[in-house]
């Protein structure tokens, strides 16, 4: 019998997690028993996952990611694209995914260094206000002059 969804879910974030059945079980409220049980079900009941996956203390991020994960796999067996082809799928997604968390990730990074609207940009200043400048202007680009004039004078986002 095939391990249902959520229990992959609990067992990985428990692996990940360093966290023995016993302590998972001691948190849930179970016995270590119980939590075997539940983890060999095919479809658990959404109480018991629930209180499992407050025992891992599983967080939504690393649900979602996890979950993508399972997906992804899931997703290997489904399809009809040959053993090739679905090799270069499955790499260009996960370099996709990389190269969108690098960008996601500097973007949060120099939007905390973002200037204040107050004034001219420091030194240290320019090349954020530079990078937050570069991500504005294609919502600006699409207006005729005028309207972008009343924009960058009424809305903070695009002085």
């Amino acid at each position: 019998m095939r391990a249902s969804f959520h229990s992959l879910l609990i067992q990985i974030l428990a692996l990940w997690k360093g966290l023995l059945k016993k302590q998972v079980a001691s948190r849930a409220g179970f016995t270590p028993q119980d939590v075997s049980d539940l983890l060999k079900q095919e479809k658990m009941d959404q109480e018991d996952y629930e209180r499992l996956l407050g025992a891992v203390r599983g967080t939504p991020v690393e649900v979602a990611l996890v979950t993508g994960c399972l997906e992804a796999l899931d997703a290997l067996g489904r399809d009809d694209a040959r053993e090739a082809e679905r090799e270069r799928i499955e790499l260009a997604v996960l370099e996709a995914q990389r190269i969108i968390r690098n960008d996601l990730t500097e973007a949060a990074r120099r939007s905390r260094k973002a200037p204040s609207f107050d004034g001219y940009p420091k030194p240290d200043e320019v090349e954020p206000a530079r990078w937050q400048a570069r991500e504005v202007w294609p919502l600006l680009q699409d207006h005729s002059e005028p309207m972008q004039q009343v924009l960058v004078r009424h809305c903070r986002q695009f002085q």
